[in-house]
């Protein structure tokens, strides 16, 4: 079950790995990119940082362009939740 976008429940890097299933290079690159933010973090160096669980499940699960079903993303720049719903939006587009 995929977490409302809206959802401020903060998670430390290992806890965002264990509940979403990616690696922690996965999350660092997202910060490194500005794809993902860190909410807060802790006031000595090398504390944890702590993401928004809405944040990061908006960054994984995407609603599709054509029929409006919720799908997991492969990548970043995925809009539709299979091929079959890409080749209808593509044929409507052309026709």
């Amino acid at each position: 079950m995929t977490p409302p976008a809206h959802d401020d429940m903060l998670l430390t890097l290992p806890q965002v790995c264990q509940v979403f299933t990616v690696k922690p290079s996965l999350v660092r690159s997202w910060v490194e990119h500005e794809k993902l933010r860190p909410v807060k973090r802790g006031s000595e160096k090398g504390s944890p940082l702590y993401f928004a669980r809405g944040d990061v499940a908006a960054l994984l699960h995407g609603l599709c362009r054509l029929c409006g079903e919720s799908f997991k993303r492969a990548n970043q720049r995925q809009e539709f939740c299979g091929q079959s719903c890409r080749q209808k939006y593509s044929r409507r587009a052309k026709g």
